[in-house]
């Protein structure tokens, strides 16, 4: 508790937005931010109607919105909030309640999703401090969101039986607008299609991380500094302070539906890339052939521990020795070595250097120098090949077996 404690002093939480004290026996906080939200009572329903496994669980809903939103949009947000306080009276029981506040003045500068997720995850660490329970789990789903059934077991049960202060949970976009259905298939392939290169090659940091499917431990939530006001991406940066640290795993036996919307809420992301796509602009991803110039790299970890990476300049490709370049790779190296004692210590320093941020850097320089992006079909082809699995030429078809393989946890 010490830790909750030193954090919520730092960020000056003090006190709950509510007056109710959660249950002595609360496990499991789930906090929504809801903007510009018209059928938010769907994802509440979904939850209430989880099976829990112990204790009780509280469901927190955010309203926020900007002083510069439109009168539309502030009158969207005004009936989500009355719309959830009906709701509350209908479904609260012992074990399961529902608590909602609302800001519809933040200031543009800082308005967004980041600061909604940081505002509702302290919140929840107060409530989790008021009860002494480091052990509480805070969970992230989004307002456009469903959950199966056993949503909430699962979750606790992840983190009863794993060592680990974050967690990815499986989702698969619902596909119900007839207009979106081709749009968001592309898009989740591409998502897919890239984690899946990135587990094909044995990288460490190859999780989903998607803002509507995570949760942390209380504790773990605190001893990274809490969730970032970044208004895009924040859950990317997030997650990643547990995925660098081998802290985070995966939970597969249940699933998240987010669905298949337009969104103008953030620059990137589903809701922005489906729009485009429906636009009439196509689906790339990146090129299979800078991840094998990649895994020339990757492959070769313990002789670079061994030796250094000037063996290797006769079989790594010209612009991938560029881009090592630019980032001071052998400067780097040669620091991690001097500070590790074995190749074991080395190769987890090895991947918290060259993590996530770096691999989007390179794929991002492959692009820009040598290999440019290619329409998800020809990366399909390349991927279904390495796993040795029939591609079909039904891309839906496709999805369902990339759902399914991401399950396989190897």
């Amino acid at each position: 508790m010490r830790r909750i404690r030193q954090y919520l002093e730092k960020q000056k939480k003090s006190s709950s937005f509510f007056s109710q004290s959660p249950n002595v026996d609360t496990k499991i906080i789930v906090v929504i931010p809801a903007y510009k939200e018209d059928n938010i009572s769907e994802t509440i329903m979904s939850l209430f109607d989880c099976d829990i496994m112990d204790g009780s669980i509280e469901v927190i809903v955010f309203v926020n919105g900007s002083s510069s939103d439109s009168p539309e949009i502030k009158a969207i947000n005004e009936v989500s909030f009355i719309e959830l306080y009906r709701l509350k009276s209908k479904i609260e029981t012992g074990r399961k309640k529902l608590l909602i506040f609302k800001d519809l003045n933040i200031n543009p500068k800082f308005a967004g999703v980041g600061i909604a997720r940081k505002m509702l995850m302290d919140e929840a660490a107060f409530r989790f401090s008021q009860i002494e329970n480091k052990d509480g789990i805070i969970v992230n789903l989004d307002a456009d969101c469903l959950v199966e059934k056993n949503y909430l077991q699962a979750i606790q049960e992840f983190f009863n039986l794993f060592e680990k202060n974050a967690c990815c949970i499986h989702y698969e976009h619902r596909i119900l607008n007839i207009w979106h259905q081709l749009a968001i298939v592309y898009y989740e392939l591409h998502l897919r299609y890239f984690i899946g290169m990135q587990k094909l090659f044995n990288l460490p940091f190859a999780f989903h991380t998607i803002g509507s499917a995570m949760g942390v431990d209380v504790d773990g939530y605190c001893s990274v500094g809490g969730m970032n006001t970044k208004k895009a991406g924040e859950d990317f940066y997030f997650l990643h302070k547990f995925i660098k640290n081998n802290n985070c795993g995966n939970i597969y036996n249940t699933t998240v539906y987010p669905s298949d919307r337009i969104s103008d809420r953030v620059p990137f992301g589903t809701g922005k890339a489906i729009g485009s796509l429906i636009d009439g602009k196509a689906q790339v991803t990146y090129n299979p052939k800078s991840f094998v110039a990649l895994e020339k790299l990757i492959s070769k970890v313990d002789f670079i521990y061994e030796y250094s990476i000037d063996g290797l300049y006769s079989i790594l490709d010209d612009e991938l020795l560029l881009f090592l370049s630019s980032i001071r790779f052998n400067e780097k190296i040669n620091e991690i070595k001097r500070n590790t004692k074995n190749f074991d210590a080395f190769k987890k320093r090895f991947f918290q250097y060259f993590d996530s941020f770096q691999l989007m850097k390179y794929l991002h320089f492959m692009r820009d120098n040598k290999y440019e992006d290619v329409s998800i079909n020809e990366a399909l082809i390349y991927y279904f090949d390495k796993i040795n699995v029939e591609i079909n030429s039904d891309l839906k078809e496709n999805l369902l077996i990339l759902r399914k393989f991401d399950k396989l946890d190897y």
